[in-house]
């Protein structure tokens, strides 16, 4: 089976992408000196517009002006927020937050390379901003994280090593265009002063480094509410898990939810979690009944978990069917699931490089069912809360009907009744033993995603 055509590119990615085309600028500063007039004023356009992309997304990372300004007012704000703020400033006065000609004619590697920077640049903003609805309110699982202290950090010292080495070029680039015959004003008029840069930069860069959990969480972040790709099996099901994740997330949300909708995920759970136990097995798997779906008792493990939470779901009921579109993802990504591993991976028709990155999903899908499993459970929270959950009165045990004549009346007529926090107990401790049970797996993604990187043909350009 060959690779996916193309790929989701990260915030990572498209990181390591300018960062690439900065210091390819820098090399052919000193391999292909500047020799026209018309070299020299591309390559400061060029240059000004990376600069103006550093400034944005900078910006993006650091979040609203707002915060800015609060920082910049206050009496002892934290040391490296402090210089950070000194950064945003000193890069705005240096570019004047007006963008320059982005078009420039490209006669020179150089002027190629910062273009390219600031095209990766650009997109690696707008990908961050996609997690923001326009009236700021957060769009994805993701977003709160996005906006901690911790990413925060993370990212604005990522950019400032690319400021860093973008000032650094500055220097080169003055001499080289003076060379090749502009006279001092016309520099000076277009080229940015990078000194006050440079200093904000490098001083960024001096505290500890930033917590590799939110390093990841930064370099793994896609574009939000990505479109599922097609033609590549294993990337289609990552796309279905990662939809699946937001699907439950917004669930969790939402008004109004079905009980189907909550067994459907946890039919895919189990399966999730048998699939990803026969990795480096020749035992089949379980026969892929969707109805069921493994339902029958429970074992340790979150695999387990999610067999009681499916069992104590079927006790339930709720006014509305499920959403046609929660049935069709959930539907679909069973059914991806069990084609790609009807026997568990080793026992699949994928070629060493699909299976690696499929063991790699299915790793992935247990941290995403940890964060369901919550999710799910503040959605059976919020839906007895509001008395939108019933219990059929026939399922109830007898000790449940024990002195309570108005459930034992409803048990003899067939009736339902609300559902009650003691029907409600074994299926909320299911779901947070599903959680915590994948506990320790939590924070391996930037494993994960090497692994997959690795398998996979590069991403199409940009």
């Amino acid at each position: 089976m060959s690779g996916p055509a193309h790929s989701l590119v990260t915030h990572g990615e498209l990181m390591n992408l300018a960062c690439r085309h900065l210091d390819a600028a820098s090399l052919g500063l000193e391999r292909d000196p500047l020799t026209s007039r018309l070299d020299a004023q591309n390559a400061m356009t060029a240059y000004r517009e990376v600069v103006h992309a550093l400034n944005g997304h900078a910006r993006r990372v650091f979040g609203p002006e707002a915060r800015v300004r609060t920082i910049r007012e206050a009496a002892r704000p934290y040391p490296e927020e402090a210089l950070a703020v000194r950064l945003l400033d000193s890069l705005s006065r240096a570019v004047n937050v007006r963008r320059p000609v982005p078009d420039a004619v490209r006669e020179t590697a150089v002027a190629d390379h910062w273009l390219d920077a600031a095209k990766a640049l650009r997109a690696a903003t707008d990908l961050l901003s996609t997690h923001r609805a326009a009236d700021g309110t957060w769009r994805t699982p993701d977003s709160a994280a996005l906006d901690s202290r911790g990413v925060r950090k993370a990212g604005i010292r990522e950019v400032a090593a690319l400021i860093a080495t973008a000032a650094d070029a500055e220097p080169d680039l003055y001499r080289q265009v003076r060379v090749a015959g502009l006279r001092h004003h016309e520099v000076t008029r277009r080229l940015p002063d990078m000194g006050a840069v440079r200093d904000a930069a490098l001083r960024l860069g001096r505290p500890a480094a930033a917590d590799p959990g939110d390093v990841a969480l930064l370099a793994r972040t896609q574009v939000a509410r990505p479109a599922i790709r097609v033609g590549d099996p294993v990337t289609d099901l990552a796309d279905l898990l990662a939809t699946l994740r937001l699907a439950a997330w917004q669930l969790a949300a939402s008004e109004r939810a079905s009980i189907t909708s909550l067994g459907k995920i946890a039919a895919i759970a189990i399966r999730w979690h048998a699939t990803l136990e026969l990795v480096g097995t020749s035992e089949p798997a379980p026969p892929p009944r969707f109805a069921d779906a493994l339902a029958s008792g429970g074992s340790p493990g979150p695999g387990g978990q999610w067999r009681v939470a499916r069992l104590q779901l079927r006790r339930l009921r709720t006014l509305g069917p499920a959403s046609p579109a929660m049935d069709a993802l959930t539907t679909t990504t069973w059914q991806r699931l069990v084609s790609l591993a009807p026997r568990g991976v080793h026992g699949s028709d994928l070629g060493a490089g699909d299976r690696q990155r499929l063991e790699a999903i299915l790793l992935r899908g247990t941290e995403v069912f940890g964060e369901v499993a919550d999710w799910n459970a503040t959605t059976v929270q919020r839906l007895s809360n509001t008395g939108q959950l019933y219990v059929p009165a026939r399922a109830l045990t007898g000790d449940e009907v024990t002195d309570h004549p108005d459930l034992a009346a409803a048990k003899l007529a067939g009736r339902y009744v609300a559902a009650r926090p003691e029907h409600l107990r074994p299926l909320l401790v299911a779901y947070a033993a599903a959680s915590a049970d994948v506990a320790p797996l939590r924070g391996q993604h930037s494993l994960v995603a090497a692994t997959i990187a690795r398998a996979r043909p590069p991403a199409a350009g940009l």
